[in-house]
C-alpha cells in the first residue's frame, strides 16, 4: 500500500506542513494522469492519519498531476486571493467561542471544539472588514495559551496543546541543535505539533512538522522534519 494517498489516489511526491496555528498545507504529485478538481474537497491520507481538506489549485503540466491541498475548506491559508472578507458586527457582553463560531461559519469553515474559549467573556468585541484569518487572530492574541487546530476532519478548535501525548520513533537520521530541527524515518503522520517525540537521543516537543515524500531517497521515502522546544 502506498504511504500517502489523496482521495484514494496514491501519491508520486508529497510535501505537508503544519505549525500550531491555523491550517497545514500540501503540495502533492499524483500517480497516474488525472488531477482533483480546484475547490473539492479531499481526504489526504499519510500512514494511517487521515485529515479533509480543499483543493486550493490543480493541475498537470507535462502530464504530471499537481496540486495543493489546505485544511479544512482552505477559507484560512496564507493566500489572499477570493478569500471570504467578514461583514461587520459588534458584539456587547460575548463569550469569544461565540464569536469564533461565527468567524469560522461566515468563512465557510466548520467549528469544532470551542469549549476551551467558554469562560473568557468579553465586555464588547467588533468584527470589522477584514479576512477571517485576521479576525482570528485577534481572538488568540486574548487566549495566547491556546492554539487554532485544524483538526483531522477538517474543523478548526481552540485547544490547549500540553505535549502530553508521546510518539516514540528511534529512526533519527539526524539532530540538528543550531536549527532545533530533528530528523525522523517514518511510516505514519502521527507527529503532529503539541505532541511529544521521544527518541535514543531525548525527548521533543514539536511545534511544527514537515513530512516529505521523496521516492528518490534511498534511506527512507517518508521523512519528518520536526521543529521542537
Amino acid at each position: 500500500m502506498a504511504l500517502a494517498l489523496l482521495n484514494g489516489q496514491p501519491l508520486l511526491r508529497l510535501d505537508f506542513f503544519q505549525g500550531r496555528f491555523g491550517s497545514w498545507t500540501a503540495d502533492c504529485q499524483l500517480q497516474g494522469e488525472d488531477a482533483p478538481t480546484e475547490g473539492e474537497l479531499v481526504q489526504l491520507q499519510i500512514g494511517s492519519v487521515v485529515r479533509v481538506g480543499t483543493v486550493e489549485n490543480s493541475g498537470a503540466p507535462y502530464a504530471q498531476p499537481r496540486c495543493r491541498v489546505i485544511g479544512g475548506a482552505g477559507k484560512l491559508g496564507a493566500r489572499q486571493v477570493d478569500d471570504v472578507v467578514l461583514d461587520p458586527i459588534d458584539y456587547g457582553q460575548v463569550t469569544l467561542s461565540a464569536v469564533m463560531t461565527d468567524i469560522l461559519v461566515s468563512a465557510g469553515e466548520v467549528p469544532g471544539d470551542l469549549s476551551a474559549l467558554d469562560d473568557t467573556v468579553v465586555p464588547q468585541w467588533q468584527i470589522v472588514q477584514e479576512r477571517a484569518v485576521q479576525a482570528l487572530q485577534r481572538i488568540f492574541r486574548m487566549r495566547p495559551d491556546l492554539d487554532l487546530v485544524c483538526e483531522h476532519d477538517g474543523s478548526f478548535s481552540a485547544r490547549l496543546r500540553d505535549f502530553s501525548v508521546t510518539v516514540s520513533n528511534d529512526d533519527v537520521r539526524g539532530v540538528k541543535p543550531q536549527e532545533r530541527q530533528l530528523v525522523l524515518m517514518v511510516d505514519d503522520s502521527a507527529i503532529e505539533p503539541g505532541v511529544t517525540v521521544s527518541t535514543q537521543y531525548g525527548n521533543y516537543r514539536c511545534e511544527r512538522v514537515q513530512y516529505e515524500l521523496d521516492p528518490t531517497d534511498t534511506r527512507s521515502s517518508l521523512t519528518a522534519r520536526v521543529w521542537y522546544t
